[in-house]
């Protein structure tokens, strides 16, 4: 009767072990942690700029997710930023005609630019350049001192997302060259939704400040500027910047 067991029981461990094509499967079946994954990222981590505490915050969540899900080993390298860089506090108000806060954020490895001087906030004008084509910029006239409001499609495919920089180097130049105060983009994502553009060559800091604008709040002002209005705002986009960032993670 003894022998009879055994041999039942080895029967049975031998037809349910599974082989390892089989295990990866059986674990790939499971419901996904994808959904859990991204809203730690997003909510609890939020945006991860190279070389920034929210980085770092972001890799050792990964690697002890890699640890939790049993992987034999996990290792991280450290690398070197020429120019790290950090978002401050950036705030931007219409004051005229009307007084609104507009929802802003700076592009990544943008200057700062300000219109506070000597502790008084001095206005400055915004004016629409349209998709910022040579022509618009012609239709515009004097931009020196301004602020260019830039407008945008809704981004629908990759092709619209490439394009939100590849079109930026012939502004960026039209905008030096008249000596234009900063560069307000409409955000090509709808209800207030924001997307960091980065305008810079690597290693270094971008030549002129760059922000983006909600689109709804872009909209907003440029109906009032193409009902003829004289609309000026006050800004504060700070930034940090480091010649030399090291970031051994």
């Amino acid at each position: 009767m003894k022998k009879t067991i055994f041999a039942l029981v080895l029967y049975s461990t031998l037809s349910t072990a599974q082989s390892p094509v089989e295990r990866v499967m059986a674990e790939a079946a499971k419901p996904s942690n994808m959904e859990k994954n991204l809203r730690v990222l997003t909510d609890e981590i939020g945006g991860r700029v190279p070389g920034t505490p929210a980085l770092r915050r972001a890799v050792d969540w990964g690697m002890n997710a890699f640890r939790a899900a049993g992987a034999d080993s996990v290792a991280i390298e450290p690398f070197t930023i020429p120019v790290g860089w950090q978002e401050g506090n950036t705030s931007v108000h219409v004051v005229s005609p009307a007084e609104f806060k507009v929802r802003s954020i700076s592009f990544g490895w943008s200057p700062a630019f300000t219109t506070t001087v000597d502790g008084k906030d001095k206005p400055v004008r915004i004016v629409d350049i349209g998709e910022g084509s040579a022509d618009d910029f012609k239709k515009t006239g004097d931009i020196t001192g301004a602020v260019l409001l830039l407008h945008s499609n809704t981004m629908k495919s990759w092709d619209d997302l490439f394009a939100e920089y590849l079109n930026l180097h012939p502004i960026v130049d039209r905008a030096i060259a008249g000596k234009a105060a900063a560069i307000a983009a409409m955000s090509t994502r709808p209800l207030d939704l924001m997307y960091r553009h980065i305008y810079s060559a690597p290693g270094k800091l971008s030549p002129f400040p760059m922000m983006q604008f909600a689109r709804e709040d872009g909209q907003r002002i440029a109906r009032l500027l193409a009902d003829g209005k004289k609309v000026t705002l006050t800004s504060v986009l700070t930034t940090i910047s480091f010649v030399v960032f090291y970031c051994g993670l």
